[in-house]
């Protein structure tokens, strides 16, 4: 896992992994706080858009939470 910029120092994400198929995102709060998500579960174009934003930085919880995509498994 590799931390999460934050850049606009206003999310609940602190770590990600990008994978060839999938992304994991690993939240600060909540009772569930590391999620999986995968093309299977969420989508080609989804999982892709998610990893480019987790990669800028920026706006990965906005997507997460307006689009609210199917994860495959959440720890």
């Amino acid at each position: 896992m590799q931390p999460y910029l934050n850049l606009n120092r206003n999310s609940n994400i602190i770590e990600y992994e990008n994978g060839p198929n999938y992304i994991i995102v690993k939240f600060a709060t909540g009772y569930w706080k590391t999620y999986k998500y995968t093309e299977e579960s969420a989508g080609v174009d989804t999982i892709r858009e998610m990893q480019m934003l987790a990669e800028s930085g920026k706006g990965l919880h906005t997507y997460i939470s307006k689009n609210k995509p199917e994860y495959a498994k959440k720890n």
